[in-house]
């Protein structure tokens, strides 16, 4: 004879075990969008490639230094002076 507590803990365990198979099945479909390259990624990467064949790329040490000095050029001037040569 079954108790009640019996058919909740085997109705329980089904459900489980559904849940499983149905989250196992969503896993084999699932894709990671990063590892898939669009047609603009694709030109952004082959273009990428060129200019470093060809040693045409700057470094970020180069563009921070440029970045850092802008920033200071545009923290120590007046506004009027920037606007102008905007």
């Amino acid at each position: 004879m079954s108790t009640m507590n019996d058919i909740t803990l085997e109705l329980i365990h089904k459900d489980l075990e559904f849940v499983k198979k149905e989250l196992m099945e969503i896993k084999k479909h699932m894709v990671d969008i990063d590892s898939i390259l669009t047609e603009d990624d694709y030109k952004a990467l082959q273009e990428y490639l060129i200019e470093k064949s060809e040693g045409r790329l700057t470094s970020h040490e180069v563009l921070k230094k440029s970045w850092d000095c802008d920033v200071k050029y545009l923290l120590f001037q007046p506004l009027e002076k920037i606007s102008k040569e905007s």
